[in-house]
């Protein structure tokens, strides 16, 4: 039997008898394979191992209903530096606490394959999946969603395969730039990082907030400038902001894609020997050091907890079998006003 073309028909997750009709051998011979069977020989193995990769099959995670529930969730997320993951981690561990799943973590290694997280998770028979802005495209969230459940948190893109929770970004960010305008500041720069991939069709979150911050600007008669930091390199944005405060048009205000950023950006107009009347400073997300009596750093508040606790309830509904259509949940965010974004003196 000659195999036939890689790929299926209408995304259809790949079966044991497809990777059989691909080798040209029985199913048995298939299962053989996959369990390591005595009596294989190499040619068999070959092929069938090669219809295994050509097909994208995942046989641990086919075999879940053979065994029943692994009572496992996991959640990948995009490092372990940034605070705001850890609030959506205590609210998706806070919530899985009322029930018998237990969470698995899996940051991902820069030097792994980009989803290689999410696939480990998969292989280790995870009955959902939790993916923190996610950097892979839809149609690869969406393949990875027929193998189990997957609530992405952060993405905006609309999928008809997969849950997403999201933050309004643009919202929070027009929430911030309104407040700078407001008590007086009209040179706002913006301090980001640059995406991980260049992914068009995915509405990421920094993105968005760029574009917002740029639209707000515009409709003001304002020239937006954007400092794009390295998302790699924590220590990136502090030099940036060095070079942005002591060039010839120092701004007199600041929008932060998020607060690790945020904070750099402060130590940087701290060094420069500037304070928050010199250059008002705004971040976003609202970890616990921006409300320190020492800092009182303004910020958007992401309720991070939150979207954690609404992705496992979009979770287990796919799991328990509630509802097989795709749902987007949308939290509107809060702007925490602290000192650092003082009326403008100049």
């Amino acid at each position: 039997m000659a195999p036939r073309n890689a790929g299926l028909p209408n995304g259809r997750r790949p079966s044991i008898s497809d990777v059989a009709e691909m080798a040209g051998v029985s199913n048995s011979a298939v299962s053989k394979v996959i369990r390591g069977a005595y009596g294989v020989s190499p040619l068999m193995r070959a092929k069938v191992e090669d219809a295994i990769k050509r097909l994208g099959y995942r046989p641990r995670t086919g075999a879940r209903s053979m065994r029943g529930r692994s009572q496992l969730i996991g959640i990948e997320i995009p490092h372990l530096g940034n605070e705001f993951f850890t609030q959506i981690i205590g609210g998706v561990q806070e919530r899985l606490a009322e029930t018998p799943f237990q969470l698995v973590i899996a940051p991902p290694s820069r030097k792994e394959k980009i989803g290689a997280a999410l696939f480990a998770l998969l292989d280790h028979q995870v009955d959902g999946i939790i993916s923190v802005a996610p950097d892979l495209k839809p149609n690869e969230l969406a393949s990875i969603s027929r193998q189990a459940p997957l609530v992405t948190i952060g993405r905006h893109d609309k999928s008809q395969e997969y849950d997403s929770v999201v933050s309004d970004d643009a919202f929070g960010t027009e929430l911030a730039m309104q407040h700078l305008y407001d008590v007086g500041h009209r040179d706002i720069a913006h301090v980001t990082i640059t995406p991980d991939l260049d992914l068009p069709d995915a509405r990421q979150p920094h993105p968005i907030r760029r574009d917002a911050y740029e639209k707000f600007m515009r409709d003001n008669d304002l020239e937006p400038r954007v400092v794009l930091c390295n998302p790699l390199v924590s220590m990136d944005t502090y030099p940036l902001t060095i070079e942005l405060l002591t060039g010839a048009n120092r701004p007199t205000a600041i929008f932060a894609g998020h607060d690790v950023v945020a904070m750099e950006v402060l130590r940087a107009i701290i060094d420069c020997g500037f304070t928050s009347q010199d250059v008002a400073l705004v971040g976003y997300d609202d970890i616990s050091l921006a409300e320190h009596p020492l800092i009182g750093m303004s910020t958007v508040r992401q309720y991070g907890a939150l979207m954690g606790r609404r992705a496992v309830d979009l979770l287990l509904e796919r799991i328990e079998g509630a509802r097989d259509t795709a749902n987007q949940l949308t939290i509107t965010p809060k702007l925490m006003e602290r000192r650092t974004s003082l009326p403008a003196t100049k």
